[in-house]
C-alpha cells in the first residue's frame, strides 16, 4: 500500500475509533433513596459523567446534579438542593466495579446535614 493511502486509511480508522470512544451513553438506574422510589439518569462519555439527574416517583420534576467527583470506584454527586450522594460502583454480585459501564448497581448514601439515607440503585437496560 502506498504511504499516502496508508496514512488516509489510518486516519479514517482513527477518526472512527475516536468518534466511537466519545459517543455519550445514557445510563438509567432505578431503586430507592431511603424509603422513596427513585429513577436516576447519567450521561456518560469515556467513563466520565457529563450530566445527571434523578427524580422521586412521588414528586413531579427532576433534580439535577451540579457537581461530581470520582475517586476510583466511588462517585460523589451534589444535587441542586444541596444533597450529597456517595455512591459505589458495584457489579451484579455486589463486588466493586471499575466504572460506569461495568456498574450494574450503585449503592451508598445521601447526606445533608443530619440526614443520612441509604441509596440502592440497579441499572435498567433499554
Amino acid at each position: 500500500m502506498p504511504p499516502r493511502l496508508r496514512f488516509v486509511a489510518l486516519a479514517v480508522l482513527f477518526s472512527g475509533m475516536l468518534a466511537a470512544a466519545q459517543a455519550p451513553a445514557t445510563l438509567r438506574y432505578a431503586g430507592t433513596i431511603g424509603q422513596q422510589q427513585v429513577t436516576l439518569q447519567l450521561e456518560v462519555a469515556d467513563d466520565t459523567l457529563r450530566d445527571g439527574r434523578y427524580s422521586y416517583r412521588s414528586q413531579a420534576g427532576e433534580i439535577r446534579f451540579v457537581d461530581s467527583r470520582r475517586f476510583g470506584t466511588t462517585l460523589v454527586l451534589q444535587d441542586e438542593d444541596g444533597n450529597i450522594l456517595h455512591l459505589h460502583f458495584e457489579d451484579a454480585a455486589g463486588a466493586k466495579a471499575s466504572g460506569f459501564r461495568s456498574a450494574a448497581m450503585l449503592e451508598g448514601t445521601l447526606d445533608r446535614g443530619e440526614l443520612d439515607l441509604p441509596v440502592k440503585l440497579t441499572r435498567q437496560e433499554h
